[in-house]
């Protein structure tokens, strides 16, 4: 079962890190904020569908302001028996 959770606006550096494992041209500093991120999630299996829109953000949900992607968040539930 797939619940929606959240709208937030995600850095576009790090879209690639969370949607692929792809940390490959982030610093270490990026890479843990986005490892950091991903950990307080409050679930561990989730989905994103990620708007077309990048736009300038002054509040991202992690890091400094910087162009944004829309990403609505999905949470991955397991059926009730």
């Amino acid at each position: 079962m797939i619940k929606y959770w959240n709208t937030l606006s995600i850095p576009e550096w790090a879209a690639c890190a969370i949607e692929y494992g792809d940390f490959s041209g982030l610093s270490y500093q990026e890479t843990e904020t986005v490892l950091q991120f991903i950990e307080n999630l409050p679930f561990q299996a989730f989905t994103i569908q990620w708007g077309n829109d990048r736009e300038f953000c002054n509040n991202p949900a992690f890091g400094l302001p910087c162009t944004c992607i829309d990403a609505e968040i999905y949470e991955h539930q397991q059926a009730s028996a």
